[in-house]
């Protein structure tokens, strides 16, 4: 039965428009016994990777593809293979060093470091043995080379043997150092329909022109390929290849930091504790004009909704959660950084605004807490807390340093190519006039929030596409729909860990960040285990704290946020006459 070890999603940025489904369902409809997932630099689709080929009975197998700077001085890829988890482990430090370092290089001096647990692959398109000028010297330099890896990786060392290319020195090298030679099947593009849009698609992301493209291959590396196994000798080891690879990533389940950690009480007792000396803080502030019996009537209606969240909570597990929350909020607020009174389902919660979290009273404007936990519903718990956009920043920093700055991170996200700038991508690499690249790009509805798809333009809007509806240029762009564009870093959301992120999970970057981000996107930190703080940088906050300040400096008045009344005439009047330049909800 046929393997095929290496291949390209969509992760491997700019170099690929397939997708984790779209090799999931190749092994399906080819009966594959194993697929493997190769990404170059990422391993940002390894766990959904992972998850989709465990639901079809399909062995996933992990790898990666690194740049490799050899004796030679040239940098070419090499792939490793995890057999294990603790090769998985070394494989994210690997990946999180390439992506978060930029003075690394991998080579003869360090490759031991990843070594444990993986299997090594040279040859194959792109990789260590291309471009070497077969001489005598260069002979002797690999030879020695590759024994120095053999020794680090024993009997983990093979050479992929790719039909298309010129593998004179692969085959003597394999025949003097007893190395096996396989044929991966490599793919990195869905269809042969789809090898002009790869060869615009490398251009873009190497900022050529079609013209003098470096994107030298032949159209044999699709999905769809035609696959000889003929040699089935090498058909057998990609086979033995599977059969050393016993691992698999699975979901985890959510863990937090114990916040009563150092505490005297554990986490439910202590949110019992503070939610309920928060609310008599609150009450005593909200009914301190009633009499005993009507604070008593009132409070009561309070302290009844209080209990009911605190049992649904701790029974939920969800205790430390809300005082992670309720922490690094206090802290905010205790250096006077503005925080935002609380939107969202989250505002529905007596126990937020009992522990500060929120600033609303859910009983007085009727609020539902069900909107925001439900035991029947077993989901995870999201406030959306807005901090004043110039200073969300000490936030972040105030929980790195209590939980860990290794415990601390951003979340990757990606840019897609959609369908107006592929167009003009297109255009640009094959030198088609802007007038007329813009003639075509206003033939696309535009609408930012809700794109449409190519194929919803062709399927519903053919009458408006006219002469491009049919055109190559579409195709093209069809093809090339999807595939990610860059790779940046979630707005809000923050990842706090109970572990260390660093091995565990695949780590990335931002040149302009200081923070690292999980290479898994939100969706798969989840699943990874790990939970999503919204530490969200709101303008709207800046202005009103600057706006006090000012009024402070020129009128020596102090105004509390919390005490401007909801029943203000001239506030209504302002709004009557829409003098705005811009209302937030």
């Amino acid at each position: 039965m046929l393997v095929s070890l290496r291949n390209y999603s969509n992760y491997s940025i700019c170099e690929s428009n397939i997708k984790i489904d779209d090799l999931v369902n190749f092994a399906s409809k080819n009966n594959l016994s194993a697929i493997g997932l190769t990404d170059y630099k990422l391993l940002s689709g390894s766990l959904e990777f992972s998850i989709k080929c465990q639901k079809a009975g399909i062995q996933p197998i992990i790898g990666l593809d690194i740049d490799y700077v050899s004796t030679l001085d040239h940098s070419k890829r090499v792939t490793f293979l995890s057999k294990s988890e603790e090769g998985f482990k070394n494989l994210n430090i690997l990946s999180t060093e390439v992506n978060t370092n930029n003075n690394f290089l991998l080579n003869e001096n360090n490759i031991k470091d990843y070594a444990i647990g993986n299997i090594l692959i040279l040859g194959g398109l792109y990789s260590y043995f291309d471009d070497i000028p077969i001489n005598k010297k260069n002979l002797n330099k690999v030879l020695n080379e590759i024994k120095n890896l053999k020794e680090i990786f024993k009997n983990d060392l093979f050479f992929e043997y790719d039909s298309n290319l010129n593998n004179i020195l692969l085959k003597e090298v394999s025949k003097k150092l007893e190395i096996p030679l396989f044929n991966s099947f490599f793919s990195f593009y869905k269809s042969t329909n789809d090898f002009d849009a790869m060869q615009i698609l490398h251009c873009v992301k190497n900022g050529e022109y079609l013209q003098n493209s470096t994107f030298k291959i032949n159209n044999n590396y699709s999905l769809d390929k035609s696959v000889d196994s003929s040699d089935k000798s090498l058909v057998l080891n990609s086979q033995l290849i599977a059969q050393k690879i016993n691992f698999l990533i699975k979901e985890k389940p959510i863990s937090l930091p114990n916040f009563s950690k150092g505490l005297a009480s554990d986490e439910d007792t202590e949110i019992i504790k503070q939610s309920r000396s928060g609310l008599d803080l609150r009450l005593k502030k909200l009914f301190k004009d009633f009499s005993i019996e009507d604070f008593n009537k009132r409070s009561k209606i309070y302290r009844d909704r209080l209990e009911y969240e605190l049992n649904v909570i701790t029974k939920m597990n969800f205790s430390g959660y809300f005082l992670i929350v309720s922490d690094f909020i206090r802290w905010a607020k205790s250096q006077s950084i503005p925080v935002g009174p609380g939107r969202g389902s989250g505002a529905g919660s007596i126990v937020a605004w009992s522990l500060l979290i929120t600033d609303v009273d859910p009983i007085q404007y009727g609020l539902l807490f069900e909107r925001f936990l439900n035991p029947d519903r077993v989901s995870m718990p999201d406030f959306d807390i807005d901090f004043c956009e110039s200073r969300r920043d000490e936030v972040i920093e105030y929980v790195q340093k209590k939980y860990g700055y290794q415990n601390v991170a951003q979340i990757i996200t990606f840019g897609t190519m959609k369908s107006r700038s592929i167009l003009k991508d297109i255009g640009r690499v094959e030198g088609i006039p802007y007038s007329e690249v813009d003639r075509m790009v206003n033939k696309i509805p535009y609408n930012p929030v809700h794109p449409l798809s190519i194929s919803e333009l062709k399927a519903n809007h053919s009458d408006q596409l006219g002469d491009l509806a049919e055109s190559e240029m579409l195709n093209k762009a069809e093809s090339m729909e999807g595939a990610l564009r860059n790779a940046s870093t979630h707005a809000a959301g923050i990842i706090i860990s109970s572990e260390n992120l660093y091995g565990n999970v695949p780590l990335f970057k931002n040149d302009d960040s200081e923070i690292m981000a999980t290479q898994f996107n939100m969706k798969d930190c989840e699943k990874a285990g790990l939970l999503k703080f919204d530490f969200l940088g709101l303008a709207n906050l800046t202005i009103i704290d600057e706006t006090l300040k000012l009024i402070k400096q020129n009128h020596n008045i102090d105004i509390d946020l919390n005490e401007i009344p909801f029943d203000d005439q001239k506030t209504f009047q302002l709004l009557g006459k829409v003098l705005l330049v811009v209302f937030f909800r």
